[in-house]
């Protein structure tokens, strides 16, 4: 079976990488993703240092695919990483991974989605004091890599910082960086926004692709979001990124 889209956009689908990413059996999914219409991936690697770049994206051009981005949740989580950690320690430590992660990273010339990674301070203000903090320092490694750094706009229960995409926008704005990027997601948007699909046209240039999952945060159309609509938006405002 094969699946062609008219869509003017690329499609992508986020997954896991396995330790055993060389089986048949992660191979088929990678077959089934082509014949699907899926162009990129956005892997979540635990630890990414025991990954050969150069298998994978071998492995990856086998299939018709590549890493559009680096989904940093699954080593943050893993590693326990806050960028707004108020604890100057654990804040350093993730500014350090994170670089760790960029030098990876540009080996795919992908960018790293900063989920998880970002934090859940206990207060709000203190928190994006911090993460601008990670941000400054990090922005020189940034700057010289370019591998953007894609700040994912999460609803207020998963963090307190980087919430609504106004709120995602005003924190990487003040750098004027073409590397810093925001993330919208339409789970945490149908939190935060009172018109996700307004919001998502009023910040159109700040960010290239979009995570779409249903209300529920599960897989689109299990839920009871219209994404029709969605997908009506993005070609009349002429978005040329990836839908993941």
């Amino acid at each position: 079976m094969s699946v062609t889209t008219s869509l003017p956009f690329e499609l992508g689908i986020q997954i896991l990488l396995p330790k055993d990413y060389h089986t048949d059996t992660f191979k088929g999914r990678l077959d089934l993703f082509q014949r699907l219409g899926f162009s990129k991936v956005e892997l979540n690697i635990v630890q990414p240092e025991k990954t050969d770049p150069d298998r994978l994206i071998a492995l990856l051009n086998d299939h018709g695919l590549s890493m559009s981005n680096f989904a940093s949740g699954a080593t943050a989580n893993a590693e326990g990483l806050s960028l707004s950690a108020q604890d100057e320690i654990l804040r350093a430590k993730s500014v350090q991974r994170l670089a760790e992660l960029i030098d990876f990273t540009k080996k795919f010339e992908a960018g790293i989605i900063l989920g998880f990674i970002k934090g859940n301070p206990a207060r709000r203000e203190d928190g994006e004091q911090q993460l601008n903090k990670s941000f400054s320092e990090l922005l020189p490694k940034v700057e010289a890599a370019q591998t953007p750094l894609i700040l994912e706009a999460t609803n207020r229960y998963e963090s307190k910082v980087a919430n609504a995409l106004e709120d995602t926008v005003k924190i990487i704005d003040k750098y004027g960086s073409p590397h810093l990027h925001i993330l919208p997601d339409t789970y945490h948007m149908n939190i935060e926004e009172r018109s996700y699909l307004g919001s998502l046209a009023t910040y159109l240039d700040h960010f290239k692709s979009i995570l779409v999952s249903d209300k529920n945060s599960h897989f689109p159309g299990l839920g009871c979001l219209y994404f029709s609509e969605l997908v009506r938006l993005l070609m009349a405002i002429d978005f040329e990124g990836t839908l993941s």
